[in-house]
Formats: structure tokens, C-alpha cells, sequence
């Protein structure tokens, strides 16, 4: 079988990456793989042939609108010839921009069509959490609806694909999210926060793109009520987007600004995540990028709502704490306990560990078979 992939994740261009590696494992499983990575000129890439099953094409666009025609170009270069594409399925990572980009090559060439969506995005509440979601949720449905199978990353995502399809949700296998809880651990300590920070002696860590949907103030309204019980707790914001200044000026309008610190967005999370006490996601709808996971794996406390892998990894006061996003007192309340108790602390941070490592650490042959089998689907689907 031979596959082209169209992802956002421009980790897949780091080699070495965990992300790399994903992608070799699953190009030994076909016969070709080809990779085209929705990424710009501020993070170019060459060309890159892993090898023979393996080809990675960035579109290095000068801007992100332009990355699907781009990637309909690259198609057009590097796989049409002998008048046909030469590739059997076109798979898209996710079901917004990755998986349109995904159903215009698909329907260009007239190939089936997989999509593989992990987050929230077609559920009631995250499209009535404001217009641009709703447009978003709108967008995704369309993509859905378009695929011919599709792999879900929970169940609860498969709950939402059948509210809005039950044929689609017979077409979609549920692969749960997948760390390599072993490597997290392994990874060399680049950035220490308490060394860095020496001020804050309870360090909260929030890591996600500074964008409305991701509900960063929140974080900023913990920090004030911690404060006011422990005056010597600091925030940790590591991230990028349009919303640092919004959030530096709320910072410096709660009298925060001592007790505040902004990172850049890094790609080596995992000593952020070793070296802070408490890991919070504010988010009300979407997890970034594994983070809850790959926080408890690397031993820090989460609290979070109930988002993205939270509903698998997180019992609530057990493997860490679960919040309501508008709830703000909560996740005082039970950050303050840490701080007061540091056995509570490390009664969650052991056992988010190991929840991590039994939901997690699932059979690699198993997962690649259920990548196979979803792709399979989708050419049998197409064929009917």
C-alpha cells in the first residue's frame, strides 16, 4: 500500500524527534509513505528522503494560506506520473487543516480519503464556545463527512463522529494516544525552572499556544488566588501566539508581574515539565499537543479539566485533579493542598505516573496493525 500523509506536526522534520520515529515505524508497515508537512519559511526544511518507503516534503509557504496549494503542487511533482498518482489512500492528521488539504489531493485525483482526529473539535460544546470554534466545528464536519474511514483518538471522539454520522462511526477505529512514557523520562534535563527561577519556590507550569481557545487568563486568576495563601508560588507560560501581550498586560494589571514568567514555545517540554511542581491546563475543550501525558510522565502534578487524555489518565485526587475551566477556586483549592502538603503532592505525581504508563505504553505492534487496519478500511470503503 502506498500512502501520502498531509500533517501540521512539523516535529516530523526533526530527526530524532519521537515524532520521526513514529514515522519510520509506520512507513516499514507500507510500501511507500510520503509525507507533506504543512509548515512555513520560519521553520524550513529540506526535502528529505528516510528511505525508500519514506520521502518527507515540506511546503515551507510564505504563509500559512497558502500551504494547501502548495501541498497539491508537491503531489502534482513528486507522485503524479505515467498519467496517474501513484498512490493508493490520502490521509490527513487532523480534520481541519491537514485533512482538507487532504480531501482537495484526495479529490483532485480521486482517491480515498482518511482522516485521523484526535481533538474536540466536532463536539456541541466546543462549537458553541464562540464563532470562530463554530466555524472551525463547521469546517471539521465537512472534512469528516468527506472521509471514507477515519481513526479516532478516544472514544469520546468516536462519540462525537457518531452524533454526527452513524455509518462514519462504524468506518472509525479508536487508537488511544501513545507516549513513549520510557523516553519522556529519559530525556535530559535542558532547562531547569527552579534554577532559573530561584524566586518562585512553587513553580505552576502552563504550556500551551497563547490563543483564545486555550483559556491562559485562567491560569493568571490561579496564580492571583495562590497568592494571596502562598506568596512565594510563580507561573511558568511557555508558548507563542497572538495573546502574549494581551496576557503580559493582564499580568501587569493584577500586580503579577514579578511572579510571571513567558518562555518561548520549545520542543523539549519535558524539562519544563521535570523541573516545575504543578502542571495546569485551563483549556474548556482541547488538549495541546499530549501535554497532560506527557506532564504525568514526566512527574509533575497535573491539574487539568476534563480534556483531551484527562478522562483516561486523570482520577480525580488519585493521579491528580480534575476542574471545571470557569472554576478557578478549584484549582486553588487543590494546588494549595499541594503546596501545604507535600505528601499529597507526591501521592499525585506517583500516580499519575503510572497511569500514564498502563493507559499509555499500549502494544506498538498492536497500534501500527490498528493504523493498517484503519487505512485498509478506507480503500475497502471507497471500493463499495
Amino acid at each position: 500500500m502506498n500512502v501520502l500523509l498531509v500533517t501540521r506536526d512539523v516535529r516530523v522534520l526533526r530527526e530524532g524527534s519521537m515524532e520521526h520515529a513514529a514515522l519510520k515505524e509506520r512507513a516499514a508497515s507500507v510500501k511507500r509513505l510520503v509525507v507533506v508537512v504543512l509548515n512555513t519559511r520560519r521553520d524550513w526544511h529540506r526535502v528529505e528522503k528516510v528511505s525508500e518507503s519514506l520521502w518527507i516534503f515540506p511546503t515551507n509557504g510564505y504563509l500559512r494560506t497558502f500551504n494547501p496549494i502548495l501541498a497539491l503542487l508537491i503531489a502534482q511533482r513528486e507522485v503524479y506520473f505515467q498519467g496517474r498518482l501513484q498512490t493508493d489512500l490520502i490521509s490527513g492528521d487532523d480534520a481541519l487543516t491537514a485533512g482538507f488539504t487532504a480531501w482537495l489531493v484526495a479529490m483532485r485525483y480521486r482517491r480515498p480519503l482518511h482522516i485521523h482526529i484526535e481533538s474536540d473539535v466536532l463536539s456541541e460544546r466546543y462549537m458553541w464556545s464562540g464563532l470562530i470554534n463554530a466555524m472551525r466545528a463547521l469546517f471539521a464536519r465537512f472534512v469528516v463527512q468527506q472521509a471514507h474511514a477515519l481513526r479516532a483518538g478516544s472514544e469520546a471522539v468516536r462519540g462525537a463522529i457518531a452524533e454526527l454520522s452513524a455509518l462514519l462511526a462504524e468506518r472509525t477505529i479508536v487508537t488511544p494516544l501513545y507516549l513513549d512514557v520510557d523516553s519522556v523520562q529519559r530525556d535530559v534535563t535542558s532547562v531547569d525552572l527552579r534554577a532559573k527561577y530561584p524566586t518562585f519556590k512553587f513553580i505552576l507550569l502552563c504550556a500551551s499556544p497563547l490563543v483564545r481557545s486555550q483559556n491562559v487568563p485562567a491560569a493568571l486568576s490561579v496564580l492571583a488566588g495562590i497568592l494571596r495563601i502562598y506568596p512565594h508560588a510563580g507561573l511558568v507560560i511557555v508558548g507563542r501566539g497572538p495573546r502574549r501581550w494581551r496576557l503580559w498586560l493582564q499580568a501587569r494589571r493584577l500586580g503579577l508581574s514579578e511572579r510571571v514568567a513567558f518562555e518561548k514555545k520549545s520542543d523539549n517540554l519535558a524539562s519544563y515539565f521535570k523541573t516545575a511542581h504543578v502542571f495546569i491546563q485551563t483549556s474548556p475543550y482541547e488538549e495541546h499537543d499530549n501535554t497532560i501525558a506527557r506532564a504525568a510522565a514526566a512527574g509533575c502534578a497535573v491539574v487539568t479539566t476534563n480534556v483531551g487524555s484527562a478522562p483516561a489518565i486523570i482520577e480525580d485526587n488519585v493521579s491528580g485533579f480534575i476542574c471545571e475551566s470557569g472554576d478557578p477556586a478549584c484549582f486553588v483549592r487543590n494546588i494549595t493542598s499541594m503546596i501545604k502538603h507535600t505528601d499529597v503532592r507526591e501521592r499525585i505525581r506517583l500516580n499519575g505516573m503510572l497511569a500514564v504508563q498502563r493507559y499509555m505504553n499500549t502494544d506498538k505492534d498492536q497500534r501500527m496493525r490498528q493504523y493498517i487496519d484503519s487505512w485498509q478500511m478506507a480503500l475497502k470503503e471507497s471500493e463499495e
